[in-house]
């Protein structure tokens, strides 16, 4: 049975969704909450009630459809996750949940639903300054699918990407960097070698620490969660050395320890090899 406070939060965002042609679908299958949809049938959010943290009992967890919202409003994944972790710090914590482990955030009271909603629609309205989309681009000659293949390797799907940026609250593994535009997925496994696209197998690395990350200069010790860096890489870099790497808040994000071994022992042995 839903409480008080539960009823009238999904009648305040039923209205809202009715005010942003947003329409409302019940969850038949489960009867634990509402997903509202766009006008192109994608699932912008859903709104729970029940299979709660045990620390948002009694109120409501919000889903938010990173790449849906990203769809109708024609701009990067990226640029809405980072929206949602903007709102995110003003309302309450919430853990994904199967199964489409979409990111989620609690709310606790009608003002805080209010902001949730002040938060949407200021994206939307803002659509115009939001970071475009690329454009879909002619298939490459086959000269350049090598360097085709390079660019998918370094940016990864941006689906990996945006979880990444949502594991590491948008900050670089290593240096700590919040500047999301040089923010790249890593994977620890090369893209190459696996289309692993798991959290476990990626960090998010500032783009020249991502290439030194590719090319066995630097690595992380999996037994310390220290970097270690390459004697021949000069005085910018060698600061990193034995700095202890910022982990995902979420221990499920965290790297397989065992993926970031395969690539320490490399790294070990490329420093054998050059002296």
């Amino acid at each position: 049975m839903q409480t008080d406070f539960q009823v009238s939060a999904h009648r305040e965002l039923a209205n809202f969704a009715h005010r942003n042609q947003l329409a409302p679908y019940r969850l038949v299958e489960s009867g634990n909450g509402t997903e509202y949809k766009n006008y192109l049938n994608g699932t912008v959010f859903t709104v729970y009630h029940d299979r709660l943290d045990d620390a948002n009992s009694g109120q409501i967890e919000i889903a938010v459809g990173i790449e849906n919202i990203s769809t109708e409003l024609t701009c990067s994944p990226d640029a809405i996750t980072v929206w949602f972790l903007k709102a995110q710090k003003s309302l309450h914590s919430a853990e994904s949940k199967s199964p489409l482990w979409w990111p989620r955030v609690a709310v606790w009271s009608l003002d805080e639903i209010r902001v949730f909603c002040s938060a949407y629609e200021s994206l939307s309205n803002s659509r115009g300054n939001a970071i475009p989309m690329e454009k879909p681009q002619e298939p490459p000659p086959p000269v350049d699918e090598r360097v085709v293949r390079e660019i998918l390797t370094r940016r990864g799907q941006s689906g990996f990407r945006s979880a990444l940026l949502r594991a590491y609250g948008c900050r670089c593994a290593i240096s700590t960097c919040a500047d999301v535009d040089v923010l790249e997925a890593a994977h620890i496994i090369p893209h190459s070698d696996t289309q692993d696209y798991r959290t476990a197998n990626g960090l998010l690395l500032r783009a020249d620490l991502h290439t030194l990350f590719d090319l066995r200069l630097i690595s992380i010790d999996p037994r310390t969660a220290k970097v270690v860096v390459s004697r021949g890489l000069g005085d910018t870099y060698q600061p990193l050395n034995g700095s202890v790497i910022n982990l995902p808040v979420d221990s499920a994000c965290h790297p397989d320890p065992s993926l970031l071994m395969h690539h320490f022992n490399q790294w070990q042995a490329n420093e054998q090899s050059n002296g």
